[in-house]
Order: C-alpha cells, then sequence, then structure tokens
C-alpha cells in the first residue's frame, strides 16, 4: 500500500472524529441553549411577578386606575410566559409545576377582580363596608400566600433549569472527551505501522543519497516495490545518469558562476556596507545555523565584533540556553514560515535582553528554503517601560485594595467592569451579586437610582470629563452614600463611594436636638411676648407642629368640673380642613370641650404616649365624623403635672407617618409646654390680683380723703361756733345774771357742738381702722408680690443654670472635639461643629440679656443726682474697641443733671450708644450726635446716627423683646437691648421712641422728669 493511501486513511480517521466532535458540540450546546432558555423564562416570570405584586399594592393603597391596568397588563405577559414555559420544560414534574404556577396565575386574576369589584361598590352602610374591608383583608391574605406558593414554584422551575444546565454540559464534555480519545488512538496506530514501514526505505534512500552526494555518479540505489520510495529510488538512478552527462557542462557553468560570484560579492560589499549602518541588526543564517553574513548592529547586540560572528553556528555565537530558546521560531522559519515575534534573550557574552525578531525564510533560485534572514531589533527600553507601567498598574491595584472606601471602574459606555472588596460587600449587604453586575450598565443595573443626585454626578463625569461628587440617600438599601466621580484615560470613570449613613444619622440627631433646643427657645420666648394663654398655646402648639412635620394638632385640658377635655389650642390649618357642621350651623369652628374616648382619650386615660400611622385600624378608634379630614397618623403625649395627667398634646398627619424620633421630640417639649402655661396662669392671676389691689387702694385712699375733708371741715364749723360762743359769754358776764339762761343755752349749745365732735371723731377713728385693715391688705399683696418676685429671681436662676450648663458642655465638647479631630475632619464636618460652638455663644448671650431684661424690671432703684455729661463720656470710653480703626465723628452736647438710678441709666446710653456703632459700620464716615433738650417738666435726650436706618412702618416692633429689623449675618444681637431701654425708662417716669428713614440714619428718644 502506498504512503499516500495510508495518509488518506488516516486523514478521513481525523475528519470522522472532528465530526462526531462537532455533533457531540452541537447536541451538547442545544441542550445548553435550551436550559438557559428556560431558567430566563423562570428568572422573567418571578419579576413578572414581583412587578405584579407591585402594581398591587400599589392600588390597594392608592386605588389608582393606572395600576390596576398595569397589573392585568403583566397579568397577562405572566400567561403568555407560562403557556411559553410548558414548550421548555419536559420533565414531568417540571410540567406538574407549571400547570400549578397556571392555576395559581388564574386564581390570582379571580381574587384581585373580586377586590377591585368591592372597591368598585358604592352606598354601602357602615356595616357592609366594615364587612367589605375585611372581605378584602381575606382577599389580600389569600393573594400574598398566592403569591408566596408561586416564589416557591418559580424557584423550584430555576432549580430544574440549573439541573438540566448542569447534565447538558456534562453531557457535551463526556461526548467530546470520548471522541477526542478515539481520534487520537486512531492516529496513533496508523503512524506507528507507518513509521514502521517506511523507516528502512528511508535509511536506504538516506546512504544512497550520501554516496551520490559524495560525487560517486556511477551508485544506483536498489529499492524494490510499488510504493513511492521506489518510484523515489528510480528517480535518483534517472538523476544521477544525467547528472554524470552534464557534468562536463557544468565545469564550463562554473567558471562563469565564479565571474558572477565576483561581481556578487562586489554588489554585497556595498549591501553590507549599508547594512552596516541601519540601527536594526541584520543577519543571514544558512539551514545549518551558520551565519552567512550579519551587520555592525547586531554584533552590537549579542557582545561580539562581526568578523567573530560570520562563519561560526547561532549555539558558537548566543550559546546553547540561547540557542534552545529561539529554535522553534528558527526551525518555523526554515520550513517556510514567515515569523514575527518578541522574545527575552539571554547571550552568555552580555545582559539578558528584549528582541523584536522577524526570521523570513531564505530561497534558492529553484525556491528551496536555504536558510533564513532575520531583522532583530533591541526593544529593553520599551519592555522596561511597560514593566515599570505594569508595576504602576499593580502598585494601583493594592493601593485601591487597601483603601476602605467602594472603588468601582465604568467604562466609556457606562458598563462596570471592575469592584474592589469594600465595593463588593457594600453590593452583597444590598443582595447583589457583584459578578452578575460586570459588563452591565449602570441604569440597567440600577434602574431605581436614575434620579439621584450621585447617578447624575456620574453621568456628567462620563459626558463632560470632569471631577463630581455628591450625597444621596438609596432607598433600597436604606443607606446614605457619599460619591466621588473621576474621568480615567480611557473614556471611562473611577468611582468612590462611602457609606455615610452613621454620619447622616448622627447629623439628623444633632439637627433634631437643634431643633428641639430651638423650639424650647421659641416657646420660651412666646411666653415672654405672647398676652393671652390661648396665644400661647397656640405658640406652642405651632412650635410641635413645625418640628414634627405636622399638618395639625390640638392642646387640651381636663376640667376637673366637668370630666370633659377643654379645648386650650387648636391649628388653624387642621380646622380650615374641616367640614363639621357645628350646632350654631357653622363650619370649621372648634368645640369648647370634648369627651374623653377614642384614641386621644387612651393617651389621657392611660398618661402614656401612643404613636400610630393607622389611626383607622386602631383598637381605641372611634372613626372620625363626616366632614372631618382624613386622619392618616396620630402622635399623642401626656401633660402630666404633679404626677397626674392634666391634659393632652396630639398632632396629626405628618406625611409618611411618625417615628419614634418626633415622639422623643414631643415628649421632650410636653414639659417646657407645661411649665410655660402654668407659669403664665400664675402671671396672670398675679397680675390681675395686683390690678384689683391697686383698684381697691385707689377706692379706699380717695374714700379716706372725702371722709378727712368732711371732718376737716366739721370740726373747723363747731371750733367757730364754740369761740363765737365764747365771745358771747364774755361780752355777757357783767349781766351774768340776767344773762343766765342765754349761758345755759349756750353751754347746751356747746356739749351738743362737743358731742357732735365726740361722732366725728369716732367716725374718723373708723375710718383710720379701715385704712389699718387696707394697709394690712396691701401688705399681704407686697408679701405675695415679694414671694413672685422670688420665684421669678429662682426661675431666672434656673435659666442661667440650667442652661449655662448644657451650653458649657456644647462648647467645651465642641472645641475638645477640634482639637483631636480637627485636622481629620471634612470641610463640612467642620462647618457643623464651627455651627455648634457658635450657636453656644449666641445662646450663652441671649440668656444674659434675659437676665439682664429680668433684673432691670426688678432691681430695686436707688435714686441721687447725677451729671449725665460725666456719665455718657465714661460710656463712649468703655466703646472704644468697637470704635477702634473706623472714622468716627463724635458730636456730644452738654447735658443736664438729672435725679435717677446711676446702674440703669447707664445700661440705657451703653444700648443706645453701642447700638449706633453697629449700624454705622457699613459708613465709611460714621456721624454719632448725643443731646438733649428743656420740656418745661421733663428732658427730652436723644442719640443720633447717619447710619442704615429702618423702615418707620415697623416702629412698634423696635422696643419689643426679641424683636429685629435687620438679620444676624447682617448685623449681631439678641433683641433685647431696646426692650431693656423702654423698661428703665419706664420705671423712670419717662418715655421712649424713634425715628429714622432706610439709608439715612435712625434718632432714638426719651425722656425724664425733672
Amino acid at each position: 500500500m502506498q504512503v499516500k493511501q495510508r495518509l488518506k486513511i488516516n486523514i478521513a480517521v481525523s475528519v470522522t472524529a472532528a465530526l462526531i466532535i462537532l455533533l457531540m458540540l452541537s447536541l451538547g450546546l442545544y441542550r445548553v441553549n435550551r436550559a438557559l432558555e428556560a431558567s430566563d423564562i423562570a428568572d422573567e416570570i418571578g419579576r413578572g411577578a414581583f412587578e405584579r405584586s407591585t402594581f398591587r399594592e400599589d392600588y390597594l393603597r392608592t386605588n389608582s386606575e393606572r395600576a390596576r391596568d398595569q397589573w392585568f397588563v403583566k397579568y397577562e405577559h405572566i400567561g403568555k410566559l407560562l403557556t411559553g414555559a410548558s414548550e421548555k420544560f419536559q420533565g414531568a414534574e417540571d410540567r406538574k409545576i407549571i400547570e400549578e404556577l397556571i392555576k395559581d396565575h388564574q386564581a390570582t386574576k379571580k381574587l384581585f377582580t373580586a377586590i377591585v369589584e368591592e372597591r368598585n361598590k358604592s352606598g354601602l352602610t357602615a356595616d357592609s363596608a366594615a364587612l367589605s374591608e375585611a372581605l378584602e383583608d381575606r382577599l389580600r391574605t389569600q393573594l400574598h400566600m398566592r403569591l408566596y406558593d408561586k416564589l416557591l414554584n418559580i424557584r423550584n422551575l430555576h432549580e430544574s433549569a440549573r439541573e438540566n444546565l448542569s447534565s447538558s454540559l456534562m453531557f457535551a464534555g463526556v461526548g467530546i472527551f470520548a471522541a477526542f480519545v478515539i481520534i487520537l488512538a486512531a492516529t496513533s496506530i496508523n503512524s506507528w505501522t507507518m513509521g514502521r514501514m517506511i523507516a528502512d526505505r528511508i535509511l536506504r534512500l538516506r546512504d544512497g543519497a550520501s554516496v551520490i552526494g559524495g560525487g560517486n555518479l556511477d551508485y544506483r540505489i536498489d529499492i524494490k516495490g510499488d510504493d513511492e520510495f521506489a518510484e523515489l529510488s528510480d528517480s535518483f538512478n534517472a538523476m544521477t545518469v544525467k547528472l554524470s552527462g552534464t557534468n562536463s557542462y557544468l565545469k564550463n557553468e562554473i567558471e562563469e558562476r565564479k565571474r558572477a560570484e565576483e561581481a556578487v560579492r562586489a554588489s554585497e560589499a556595498n549591501v553590507r556596507n549599508f547594512l552596516n549602518t541601519a540601527a536594526i541588526g541584520l543577519v543571514r543564517v544558512s539551514r545549518d545555523l551558520h551565519y552567512l553574513s550579519v551587520n555592525a548592529a547586531y554584533g552590537t547586540l549579542v557582545g561580539r565584533p562581526v568578523d567573530q560572528i560570520v562563519g561560526r553556528t547561532i549555539g558558537e555565537v548566543l550559546g546553547e540556553p540561547a540557542l534552545e530558546n529561539i529554535r522553534p521560531y528558527i526551525e518555523r522559519a526554515l520550513r517556510g514560515e514567515r515569523i514575527e515575534c518578541e522574545m527575552e534573550l539571554r547571550i552568555e557574552a552580555t545582559r539578558a535582553r528584549w528582541i523584536h525578531v522577524i526570521y523570513s525564510p531564505d530561497h534558492d533560485d529553484a525556491g528551496a528554503v536555504i536558510g533564513f534572514v532575520g531583522s532583530i531589533a533591541d526593544v529593553t527600553e520599551r519592555k522596561q517601560a511597560e514593566e515599570a507601567r505594569r508595576e504602576s498598574d499593580r502598585r494601583v491595584r493594592e493601593i485601591l485594595a487597601s483603601i476602605t472606601s467602594g472603588y468601582q471602574v465604568i467604562d466609556r459606555h457606562g458598563r462596570y467592569t471592575e469592584f474592589n472588596d469594600p465595593a463588593q460587600k457594600m453590593i452583597a449587604a444590598g443582595g447583589r451579586d457583584p459578578d452578575a453586575l460586570l459588563g452591565q450598565h449602570v441604569l440597567e443595573a440600577f434602574p431605581d437610582t436614575r434620579d439621584l443626585a450621585g447617578t447624575h454626578a456620574l453621568l456628567r463625569t462620563l459626558t463632560e470629563r470632569v471631577p463630581t461628587e455628591a450625597e444621596n440617600f438609596y432607598e433600597a438599601w436604606h443607606r446614605w452614600f457619599a460619591v466621588r466621580n473621576y474621568p480615567t484615560p480611557d473614556g471611562g470613570v473611577a468611582m468612590f463611594f462611602d457609606d455615610i449613613t452613621e454620619r447622616k444619622l448622627a447629623e439628623d440627631e444633632i439637627k433634631r436636638r437643634n431643633a428641639v433646643q430651638n423650639g424650647i427657645n421659641r416657646i420660651f420666648k412666646e411666653a415672654l411676648t405672647c398676652d393671652t394663654e390661648e396665644q400661647l398655646g397656640r405658640a406652642c402648639l405651632a412650635v410641635a407642629e413645625e418640628i414634627t412635620q405636622s399638618r395639625f394638632g390640638f392642646i387640651d385640658e381636663l376640667n376637673p368640673a366637668t370630666g370633659r377635655l377643654d379645648v386650650l389650642a387648636i391649628s388653624d390649618p387642621g380646622w380650615d380642613l374641616c367640614r363639621v357642621e357645628d350646632k350654631m350651623g357653622g363650619h370649621g369652628k372648634a368645640p369648647i370641650s370634648v369627651n374623653i374616648h377614642g384614641i386621644y382619650g387612651r393617651v389621657f386615660l392611660d398618661g402614656k404616649p401612643l404613636l400610630t400611622n393607622d389611626p383607622a385600624s386602631h383598637e381605641d378608634s372611634i372613626g372620625i365624623p363626616e366632614g372631618h379630614p382624613p386622619l392618616t397618623a396620630f402622635l399623642g403625649v401626656p401633660l402630666i403635672h404633679d404626677g397626674k395627667t392634666i391634659g393632652i398634646v396630639g398632632l396629626g398627619n405628618r406625611e409618611g407617618g411618625y417615628r419614634q424620633e418626633d415622639l422623643e421630640v414631643l415628649e421632650a417639649l410636653t414639659p417646657v409646654i407645661i411649665e410655660v402655661l402654668l407659669r403664665a396662669r400664675a402671671e396672670e392671676a398675679l397680675r390681675k390680683a395686683y390690678d384689683d389691689l391697686e383698684i381697691r387702694v385707689r377706692e379706699r385712699t380717695k374714700e379716706l380723703r372725702e371722709i378727712n375733708e368732711t371732718l376737716e371741715l366739721r370740726v373747723a364749723e363747731r371750733t367757730a361756733e364754740i369761740q363765737s360762743a365764747n365771745i358771747s359769754l364774755r361780752n355777757t358776764s357783767k349781766a351774768a345774771l340776767n344773762m343766765m339762761e342765754d349761758a345755759f343755752d349756750a353751754r347746751r349749745q356747746a356739749e351738743e357742738a362737743n358731742a357732735k365732735l365726740q361722732i366725728e371723731v369716732a367716725g374718723r377713728m373708723e375710718a383710720e381702722e379701715q385704712i389699718r385693715t387696707l394697709n394690712e391688705q396691701l401688705q399681704r399683696k407686697i408679701d405675695e408680690l415679694i414671694t413672685s418676685n422670688k420665684e421669678l429671681e429662682s426661675f431666672s436662676y434656673s435659666v442661667s443654670h440650667d442652661l449655662r450648663a448644657p451650653l458649657r458642655h456644647l462648647t467645651g465638647f465642641a472645641e475638645l472635639l477640634k482639637k483631636r479631630v480637627g485636622s481629620e475632619l471634612d470641610e463640612k464636618s467642620r462647618e457643623y461643629v464651627e455651627f455648634i460652638s457658635g450657636a453656644a455663644v449666641q445662646m450663652g448671650k441671649l440668656i444674659d440679656d434675659l437676665l439682664s431684661f429680668s433684673r432691670a424690671g426688678r432691681v430695686e432703684m436707688k435714686l441721687q443726682q447725677m451729671h449725665l455729661d460725666i456719665m455718657v463720656r465714661g460710656v463712649i470710653r468703655s466703646l472704644g474697641s468697637e470704635a477702634e480703626g473706623r472714622d468716627v465723628e463724635w458730636n456730644t452736647q452738654v447735658l443736664p443733671e438729672v435725679l435717677g438710678d446711676p446702674s440703669l441709666l447707664k445700661l440705657v446710653w451703653t444700648n443706645l450708644i453701642s447700638n449706633a456703632l453697629k449700624f454705622t459700620r457699613t459708613k465709611k464716615h460714621a456721624i454719632i450726635e448725643i443731646g438733649s433738650r428743656d420740656e418745661g417738666s421733663e428732658y427730652v435726650f436723644f442719640v443720633k446716627d447717619n447710619g442704615v436706618g429702618f423702615d418707620m412702618r415697623f416702629k412698634d416692633k423696635l422696643f419689643s423683646i426679641f424683636q429685629r429689623l435687620h438679620s444676624p449675618t447682617e448685623f449681631e444681637g439678641t433683641g433685647v437691648g431696646l426692650a431693656n431701654v423702654q423698661r428703665i425708662v419706664s420705671r423712670h417716669g419717662g418715655r421712649v421712641w424713634a425715628e429714622s428713614e432706610v439709608g439715612d440714619g435712625a434718632t432714638f428718644y426719651f425722656t425724664l422728669p425733672k
């Protein structure tokens, strides 16, 4: 058998085995694709079930027709998927699961349709409505159970698909392995038999060729048979005959070739000179690996002179290890292939270098390969640069792996390409598989982040190639993230993100505490300015509503006489929405009192807070009357005083429902509300008692004055009568006997006058007793006022001590925090710390001003004559630091001497002059004028400036406490100074007012009596 036939048999076996492998691979791929399609259908059914449940919950919560229609559309889509699944899943168990899913699918439609029909019913009675609601709850429960069953069946389908996929992969692998073993065995057997058959013939051919090649043209190769080797033997013999005939011809040709070679050598010399100047190493190597020619660049590369290379083998020049390294490429070049590659060449004469090699086969005129030609370029520096870059990349990756922030790389198409360990942990904690996200687009992987600030920042970095950063809350994970995006050279984005939830919660806690503290401060301010208990209650309620973001609320107080809750305050927004008819036929009027029942009654009876975001389903709910605004959430806290519940604060309808933090806020405010309400009530009672006392004292004083005037008139009349009688008696003493009767009459008249005088004296003594009684009553009232003042002083001490202590803690700990971690805080955190310190300092100033305001109204006045000139000059000197570095012109007139309290009047001048300095701060040249004028019974004093001025429409607010006409960012202050001025001047019997124009300065006046 010929070798060609044996080769055809070998090829046929190989092709057959390859076909078998392809068949097994196709069958395996078909089964794998079918399993993957089944798995995808199971996943899509699961997603559809979740989306349909979302639409259902949306409809049940909002009764939205759009959600209902979307549910039915999703229902039809899932039905089509189930139909397709019956074709993809062939197993009996799988078909049974699909049948159960179809039944659940149809039952779900019936249940949801029943809920829709129940909701479409109208005109139901209260009992029917309750029954319908109960029926809907049962239907909803059944829907949830159906969903759970469906998810379980879908999970089983998914597991079945995974098992099919695994078996398909196993089938394909086993089939391919078996086919590979078959072809390997067949090829090995055929090759072994061919080798045994042709080895002897090849040796005989080689020996004969060697003899003929040695010049013995008479030698003949003797190989018999019908194969190719016998034919080759005959061809060699015929060639030998021809060679002997052409030997003489060749001798002539040799002579001519020598001449041609001389010309070639000259040409080669020129080429060699050209090649030696090339920067790339060039070589020509024979088939037996001897260097035929090299250029100077190659000699420099291998570290040898050119004359020590030519004629030697590659192994002699480069060394055997280097030859073994490049031998595979040389053999391919000698087989006629063009080779281009890069390799590391370790030459004995020089250090290891990286080279770029191109080996091209060298053909003779007949096309046979007689060697190869190579070009070798030294690329060591480029390789070192690449290695340095790879090392740099490795270090960057190590650095990225060491950071605690999440890091992810997004390519220029917006697809995820890389996550570091913290990022993978964050993603896995959120219920996602990081590996599954690779290759997905950001918006495909997280479609619910489309509207987040972090996504907008990422897209901006992708499109505009600028760094961005953002903070946003991801609802799905209930976490806050800080995101920083940096463009990468390849057009992508490197994203760093940190979980800042704890920091945000801490910030929210600080904000909440600040809000509570500010709310308490506002309540105390309102307690100082509100005129009635109702105004104070509404102000307290407004603070509670604002901090908890409630729509409306109320404050009720127990009436012991009726056993009902009297409405102390109720918010306007709540009753603006109310349409309940009252007994008078009006709308939206708050009831005077209410029964203790329902949810708010439970708060009062238990004396415990109550929070519910589903008031309608609460066990104590009694419903709401027709026309009442819907109640979606309720928060109630009892008002407890001396261990007894005296009322309740109720809030309603916070958007999104109430949280435990809202309950803590309201619990922190209720003691303050109780304190200010009780204190306001006590102050009102004391004020009324003092007013009644003043009225009674004035009335009694007027009566006493009238009695005294009448008594003095009668005494004067009786005294004149007695004097007249005595004169008459003396004039008639000479006729005493004759006038005896007249004397007795005069005596009798005098006795009657004395009797009347005694009666008047007794009346005067009774009036004095009444005056003494009134004085005792007045003294008791004075004692009560002294007691009240002591209570106010105690309250002032409580404010100065109890409020100052936490302020000192705030300031101290803020300073400690700045010293401890100040360098580690970011800009935003430093701003927060500065805000805390500034707020504490501002609160301290406010407390000082409040105490000063309180003392100014209660301190005992020590009146004395004083020179105001000396006092004003001293105030100006004490304020010199505020005027330092400014152009201030002082115009001070001579001021008169007055009677007053020096310390209080100094406070008046200090407040007015410091205000003038403060509000002229924006003027390059400030002018402040201080003077007075005499207006008869009083002096009028004034302080005038050329500062910013104020709008006269708001002049009534100037002297009220905490009222300011300029923002704190423009001019600092607490709004207490001018209120203090008015109180002190009023105690001196004077008046205060002001005149101004915006931008043209202001003038403040006050009067003091002479």
